[in-house]
């Protein structure tokens, strides 16, 4: 892990192409279905196909009423109402450049539209699903539902500063409770050697029902807003099939990426190199925070293992003094096996001389 700055030239990789119902690069092959759904995600590197059934399915549940908290609930039983939104009012092909493609599938739900964005950048392992909403419907749920071809007792969601696994069965009453479960920016679901994962940029709610990776999309309940959801509304979730599990192939990473792109700005006149006022070595770790100590000057830098692991850490920073402190950026004393254990948060203040 680097923090830093380098010059140079951008330029694609080499091998996307695209047609009305297709996307491919060096990675992925996605191919779109006639009703809008994602017929197959081939994920080239392992020859594995992704999808053990139409992907990206739309549903519906348009008798969304809770029994208490409007706004709050979802009942246990909503899945037994749902209608899969298969109608569309186009899908065309309407990007094709060296850097990405994208086809348009738009849709209509009663007085609403629904528009999605199948993109495939050039380089890149995941497919996204860029999606306007234009909502004018009262106690409708939206969901989309992609079975998956992997299989495995329990699904991996992410939480703040790690993950933790739920069941993709019902066998017992509090696996039953999960069939909507919270996770910030990916679920995954891993058997042995490969896996698929669900990334968003804006949304929680989640589940996993056997084979099934789901994320919510809209409620638009009426109380205690009577207007919830009423409108224009822009997201992004992706698909993310992969080898190995979710922290050996880039999950974590790419929905780092998702949510926080990269940000360019094309200038001229500037000398090309390279500068790397911070580093860190060691097992591998996620970025936390860089922020201006509270008291005494300095700054306070932080990361937190993000997988399970436990191993070697150091920051190294040229002509400044790295001391370790606590959450609340006092002097720390540790007294620990590793410096960086599973799923613990460390923070550095950073001071010059």
């Amino acid at each position: 892990m680097r923090f830093g700055f380098r010059g140079r030239d951008v330029a694609p990789a080499p091998g996307l192409a695209a047609s009305r119902t297709t996307l491919e690069n060096a990675v992925l092959k996605a191919t779109i279905a006639a009703d809008g759904t994602l017929a197959s995600l081939i994920h080239k590197p392992s020859g594995r196909e992704a999808l053990a059934g139409p992907g990206n399915q739309l549903w519906a549940y348009p008798v969304d009423k809770p029994r208490n908290w409007d706004a709050w609930d979802v009942e246990d039983d909503y899945a037994e109402r749902g209608e899969q939104l298969t109608a569309l009012d186009s899908l065309e092909l309407v990007e094709r450049g060296p850097h990405r493609a994208a086809i348009r599938v738009v849709r209509s739900f009663r007085n609403s539209t629904i528009t999605q964005t199948y993109v495939l950048a050039a380089n890149s392992p995941r497919l996204d699903i860029e999606t306007t909403l234009d909502w004018h419907d009262r106690r409708v749920f939206l969901r989309t539902r992609t079975p998956v071809a992997a299989r495995a007792m329990t699904a991996t969601f992410e939480c703040a500063n790690g993950v933790v696994k739920r069941p993709t069965h019902a066998n017992t009453s509090w696996d039953q409770a999960m069939y909507e479960a919270a996770a910030h920016r990916f679920i995954d679901l891993s058997e042995t050697g490969f896996g698929v994962a669900l990334l968003n940029n804006a949304k929680y709610g989640h589940n996993v029902r056997g084979n099934v990776l789901g994320l919510s999309l809209l409620r638009s309940p009426i109380y205690p807003d009577p207007l919830a959801d009423e409108g224009t509304q822009s997201f992004t979730y992706a698909l993310l099939p992969h080898a190995g599990d979710w922290h050996e192939s880039g999950v974590r990473e790419e929905a780092e990426d998702l949510n926080q792109p990269l940000l360019l700005r094309e200038v001229s006149g500037l000398r090309q190199g390279t500068a790397t006022p911070l580093a860190v070595g060691g097992i591998p770790a996620a970025f936390s925070g860089l922020k201006a100590a509270e008291e005494g000057g300095g700054l306070v830098f932080r990361v937190y293992e993000p997988a399970g692991r436990r191993g070697d850490f150091a920051v190294t920073a040229p002509g400044w003094t790295a001391a370790p402190v606590t959450i609340l950026e006092e002097p720390q004393q540790r007294d620990a096996p590793a410096e960086l254990m599973p799923f613990e948060v460390r923070s550095w203040r950073l001071t010059r001389g």
